[in-house]
């Protein structure tokens, strides 16, 4: 005999072991817990360690203090060069002064380590407040005598004393202050020396702790996990009792199994037989010459010989159910048709009867779905051939319905109402009245609704019934069935375009708002509708809640991006849903890039700025001719990004071309799917956002996070490229690839830059869409 098994139990463990499984998942996961809380919180000492090392690694104070330095012993060098008092410098016969040949060199020195020092952010004490404002405007009054005549010197020349001793006296003027700077700064380096020891110091003893932290807690979990494995030994050793003790089990079902066939293929054979026999000994009667009453009583043995050669077919099929070995062969079956075959097969049964027999279908039901006809088939004439038998005079009537992938029946009939009462509680239905049940009708009819429930249930269908005495009955049941598409005969990469447009569900993946306003202009100028995710996240429950014709997903998403929500959209429990078509959106059109979207689970890839034509061409692609609109195409290829322009100490005969704000054909393309007004608020909008981009960049680099800079960045590029914004296009193209490898001041130079493109592609926009217009005319022209 089988052990006792609990509810809650697996199926082949019995109750003794379930109880002791649950101690040891409870211990189990109580261990989990505690790795879980000390690695979480070693986890957060090595951040903080980290943090701080970076803190002290990169403290702003030591800049400025070393650039202090460098003035200072440039200044030192300048002096050497300068001599006082003028007496000792060599004189020619007319009373000028021969300056030094290396004067030139040492002042170019001294003015690059000024011009440096100004451009770090001043990081000192208060106190060194005062001294940075003298030093400032004495450094500026050396400055504007010594640049005319030191600047442009590359050996010994010629001044006269005047001019010398001038020079001098404001190079003098310069000692004091310069002098006091570097003390500032030599303290405040020792401090800071100070400091980053301390840092380092707490650090250490910090570091030591959590090793010796983690030791211990690897100690106890050893310990926690060696006694787990005795318990675990344990309990192997008593599964495997119980296993074998299973083992034996099963083996004597298989053996019980073999023997119930062994007796179905004896009954089969000693019933079959002679049935088939009778009937052939019937048919030879026929033949001979019979009077009216032998013609009567052989048509009377003909009708008793069927009844009996159909129940011995259901007594053999219940046998079958009940064994489970009635296997079920799904294919593609057309369900209107099989009703109407039954119907057609029990017309003369209903006629014998002087009954009306009708199947009426819905035109929602599918042409094909997988279903195992030949069993439908079978439940179906069980049940109607059961109602026809029970009903005297009236009508059964059988109604097909499709019900998101399920076959639902109702059967109706307008018999006494009674002889069905005795089922409806077997069948599922509500309970009856006990005046009304009756269990008077056995035989046929309670074989006809036993074999019809079995087939149910082997089909994972439900049924119920309702009765009521002298007005008839009425079963409903329900066939779980996947519809067949017309054109899944054919392979999936040639595919069937669409006859005519078609009007596309597009689900689209975009975290910039501007984004998302240019992508629907598009879409909607193409006919297509467009529902929108800001994230990956979003993307992945819309994909599986909803269904959608097409995804298009951005590469770069906060919390899962496009190739991470590709992947899970894929992976997906609906084959349906995840087939659906993905298409990537990024700048990026690199081939390694591609290649990662396609090895995703990617169909197609689209470079930004996305264009009417360049949408149109890969929607038919993948949807056929019948799937796209195209407007008219526009003259010209789009514009390459083009070069910042350089800084104003750049400029000469070898600085690059002007710089382009506006790309006027990008604007153009634009055009084709929205209006200039429309196009004119998606700019405007996306430079009134300006300022909080810039608050972002600018806290992505004060926090030294340049993943967020990335995507910022290029959250900033991709809309600047659709909106035909070329130089903050290219800016924004800039810190994306320069994010991880530019160094800090490279970073914050091209934040700046973008601050000061702002205002100027606003005054642009203007004459970039009057351009854009002219474009566009001449295209459609």
């Amino acid at each position: 005999m089988p052990s006792p098994r609990s509810d809650d139990a697996p199926g082949w463990l019995p109750t003794r072991f379930t109880g002791l499984g649950r101690i040891q998942v409870s211990w189990m996961v109580l261990a989990g817990m505690a790795l879980v809380l000390a690695l979480l919180v070693a986890a957060w000492l090595q951040v903080r360690q980290v943090t701080q090392l970076r803190a002290v690694a990169a403290m702003p104070q030591e800049a400025s203090a070393l650039a202090a330095l460098r003035v200072e012993s440039a200044y030192l060098r300048l002096r050497e060069q300068v001599p006082l008092p003028v007496n000792a410098m060599q004189a020619n016969d007319r009373g000028a002064v021969i300056a030094p040949s290396a004067l030139p060199s040492a002042y170019r020195d001294w003015r690059q380590a000024v011009q440096s020092q100004a451009m770090v952010p001043p990081r000192v004490a208060s106190d060194a407040g005062l001294v940075d404002d003298e030093l400032h405007e004495k450094t500026n009054r050396f400055l504007q005598r010594a640049d005319p005549l030191l600047l442009q010197a590359n050996a010994d020349f010629v001044v006269d004393g005047d001019g010398w001793r001038s020079l001098q006296a404001l190079l003098q003027a310069l000692d004091g202050p310069t002098r006091a700077r570097a003390q500032l700064a030599r303290a405040q380096l020792a401090a800071l020396t100070e400091e980053r020891g301390q840092v380092v110091h707490e650090q250490s003893r910090l570091g030591l702790a959590l090793t010796a932290f983690l030791c211990l807690a690897t100690l106890g979990f050893a310990a926690v996990g060696l006694q787990q494995t005795q318990r675990m030994r344990q309990l192997r050793k008593r599964l495997e009792s119980a296993a074998a003790q299973q083992q034996v089990e099963r083996e004597a079902a298989r053996e019980a199994a073999r023997a119930r066939g062994a007796r179905m293929a004896l009954l089969r054979g000693s019933l079959r037989v002679p049935a088939d026999e009778l009937a052939a000994h019937i048919a030879t009667l026929r033949q001979a010459a019979l009077g009216a009453r032998q013609i009567d009583l052989l048509q009377a043995l003909e009708a008793a010989a069927g009844r009996v050669l159909a129940g011995v077919h259901d007594t053999l099929d219940l046998l079958q159910l009940e064994g489970a070995s009635l296997p079920l062969h799904r294919h593609p079956t057309d369900p209107r048709a099989l009703a109407w075959d039954v119907e057609a097969q029990l017309l003369p049964q209903a006629a014998a009867r002087a009954l009306t027999l009708h199947v009426d279908t819905d035109p929602g039901v599918p042409r094909q779905v997988l279903v195992d006809g030949a069993r439908l088939r079978q439940l179906l004439l069980r049940l109607m051939a059961h109602a026809i038998d029970r009903c005297d005079q009236g009508a059964v009537s059988l109604d097909l319905r499709w019900r998101a992938d399920v076959l639902e029946f109702t059967l109706r009939d307008s018999g006494d109402g009674q002889a069905h009462a005795d089922w409806a509680g077997m069948l599922g239905g509500q309970p009856l009245a006990s005046g009304l049940l009756s269990t008077s009708h056995v035989g046929a009819a309670s074989t006809d609704l036993e074999l019809a429930h079995k087939l149910l249930r082997l089909m994972d269908g439900e049924i119920s019934a309702r009765s009521q005495p002298g007005q008839g009955s009425t079963f409903v049941f329900s066939v779980p069935a996947q519809a067949v598409a017309e054109d899944d005969a054919e392979p999936a990469s040639e595919g069937r375009p669409p006859v005519g447009p078609k009007a596309l569900r597009v689900l689209v993946a975009e975290d910039h708002g501007i984004n998302r306003q240019y992508l629907a202009a598009l879409l909607a100028q193409q006919g297509h509708h467009a529902h929108f995710s800001v994230d990956g996240e979003q993307a992945v429950l819309a994909a599986q809640r909803q269904t959608f014709d097409l995804v298009l997903m951005d590469l770069h998403m906060p919390l899962l991006d496009g190739v991470a929500a590709t992947r899970a959209i894929r992976a997906g429990p609906d084959p349906a849903k995840a087939t659906v078509p993905i298409v990537a959106l990024t700048a990026d059109a690199h081939a390694e890039t591609r290649e990662r979207c396609l090895g995703a689970g990617m169909n197609d890839f689209l470079t930004k700025p996305v264009s009417p034509d360049g949408l149109a061409a890969c929607l038919r692609r993948l949807f056929g001719s019948g799937a796209t609109l195209p407007g008219p195409p526009v003259a010209g290829a789009p514009a390459a990004l083009t070069p910042v322009m350089p800084e104003p100490a750049l400029a000469g005969p070898h600085a690059p071309a002007p710089l382009v704000l506006v790309d006027p054909a990008v604007m153009a393309r634009s055009l084709q799917a929205m209006s200039a007004a429309q196009l004119r608020a998606m700019a405007t909008a996306y430079l009134d956002e300006g300022p909080q981009t810039l608050q972002r960049l600018h806290g992505a680099v004060r926090d030294a996070q340049p993943p967020e800079l990335r995507l910022h960045a290029h959250a900033a590029q991709g809309a600047a490229l659709n909106l035909g914004l070329a130089a903050l296009a290219n800016v924004a193209q800039a810190l994306q690839a320069g994010a991880a490898h530019l160094p800090a001041h490279e970073i914050a130079r091209l934040v700046l830059r973008y601050e000061a493109l702002l205002p100027a592609t606003r005054q642009a926009l203007d004459d970039g869409l009057r351009q854009a217009q002219a474009l566009a005319q001449q295209g459609r022209a």
